[in-house]
C-alpha cells in the first residue's frame, strides 16, 4: 500500500495527502522505495544517498524489504512531496531538469543541492510556491 501511494505521487497520479503521508512515515517504508525515488529524480540510489541521512554502504547491507527507520522514511517522503510539487509547477518531462538547473532565487544553486535537509526542502518549497503563483523569484 505505502509503496503504491509513493509511486502514484511520483507519477503525478495522486496528490500527497498529509494524514496519509504521516501514516506512511509511522509505518516506515521498505528499502526498495529508495530505488523508486532515485529513478524519479534521475539519479542512482548511490547518488540519492547524498540527499539522505544514510550512507550508501549502509543501504547496500539492507534487503529490499528491510524497513527503514522513521527518520529516513520521513526524509524520503519529503523528497517525494517536493518532486510532486516540481512536477506540478514544471511538468513531468521537465522535473529532473528543473531540480538540476541553477536557480537565481537560490543564489544560482541547483534546487537539488538543498534537499539534504528539511530546512532546505522548505526553501525549495517556498520557491516552488512563488513560481506556481506567478511571483517573481
Amino acid at each position: 500500500m505505502s509503496i503504491q501511494v509513493i509511486q502514484e505521487i511520483l507519477e503525478g497520479k495522486k496528490a500527497p495527502e498529509e494524514r496519509e503521508l504521516v501514516a506512511i512515515v509511522r509505518k516506515r517504508l521498505p528499502r526498495g522505495v529508495i530505488d523508486i525515488v532515485a529513478r524519479a529524480f534521475g539519479m542512482s540510489p548511490k547518488e540519492l544517498c547524498k540527499l539522505l541521512p544514510v550512507s550508501w554502504r549502509t543501504l547496500q547491507r539492507y534487503e529490499a524489504d528491510h524497513l527503514l527507520d522513521t527518520h529516513l522514511t520521513d526524509h524520503l517522503v519529503g523528497l517525494v512531496v517536493i518532486f510532486y510539487q516540481v512536477v506540478d509547477v514544471s511538468g513531468s518531462e521537465n522535473a529532473t531538469e528543473w531540480l538540476k538547473t541553477p536557480n537565481w532565487a537560490l543564489g544560482n544553486a541547483q534546487p537539488i543541492e538543498f534537499l539534504d535537509t528539511f530546512a532546505g526542502m522548505a526553501v525549495v518549497n517556498v520557491n516552488l510556491m512563488r513560481l506556481k503563483h506567478g511571483v517573481v523569484s
